[in-house]
């Protein structure tokens, strides 16, 4: 029996929290040397001057010379919100516009961490906010920037590539993230930390055998709903399977 889309991601998303571990059959593998540092956290260290500190002040440097409102450009506008100020170029400007939304956020809250920068703790709270301004005027849960091509190339909003996700998933009442945060502490967490390598090797062999299986599937899912050429949907997608076998081992 072929799964239908919503089956598979279901079975993707039970795999991926990995919520109700395997029983356990192999011991838990120590460590062969004595572990005799851990990390800190990086707010309880601070470097002094040194090649070390000139690299963290010319990252701080690069990421306040970004513009949060050019990346939260196309969030703006497919919530119906006036953009704040240009868009980027490169993947900004194409299918994937606000996947360095995310990459930038971390490196903010990264380097506030790692020097107390607060310009850079204020912009990551000012991301925070226009994100969930644009979540509330979409009045469904959902907001998002990505983008979708359609048959002329022209790239509009790329809701409709998640339709059955979205609606029929976290729309119903918008993405709780406190709920997904305690999920994941009180359950996924434990369940991983009590799993042994060989039994985590097992869940990612798989989901890399479920991402294969539907391979054609999501080849066809991909060029419908990406514009992907169909070299690119199976480089992505044999990656992705490719990646998670490897893993496994």
């Amino acid at each position: 029996m072929k799964a239908n889309r919503r089956q598979w991601l279901a079975g993707v998303a039970s795999l991926a929290i990995c919520s109700v571990p395997f029983k356990a059959w192999a011991a838990v593998v120590a460590p062969k040397v004595p572990l005799r540092a851990r990390p800190l956290p990086l707010e309880d260290v601070r470097l002094r001057p040194s090649v070390y500190a000139t690299a963290v002040d010319v990252n701080v440097d690069y990421l306040l010379s970004l513009s949060p409102d050019r990346f939260l450009h196309n969030f703006r506008k497919y919530a119906g919100l006036e953009p704040k100020a240009p868009i980027y170029g490169g993947w900004e400007s194409d299918t994937i516009a606000g996947h360095s939304l995310g990459h930038y956020m971390t490196a903010l809250v990264l380097a506030w961490q790692q020097t107390g920068n607060a310009e850079c703790r204020r912009r990551a709270d000012y991301i925070v906010g226009e994100l969930a301004l644009c979540q509330a005027q979409r009045h469904d849960g959902y907001f998002g920037a990505l983008g979708r091509k359609t048959k002329d190339g022209a790239i509009v909003d790329g809701e409709a590539i998640f339709p059955e996700v979205m609606k029929g998933q976290i729309k119903s009442g918008g993405f709780d993230n406190g709920e997904a945060l305690s999920y994941a502490r009180d359950k996924g967490g434990p369940a991983l930390r009590a799993m042994t390598y060989a039994e985590r090797g097992e869940k990612l062999r798989a989901l890399g055998k479920l991402i294969h299986g539907a391979r054609d599937q999501l080849i066809e899912l991909a060029i419908a709903n990406g514009g992907n050429t169909r070299s690119d949907a199976k480089f992505d997608i044999d990656g992705a399977s490719g990646t998670l076998l490897y893993y496994a081992e």
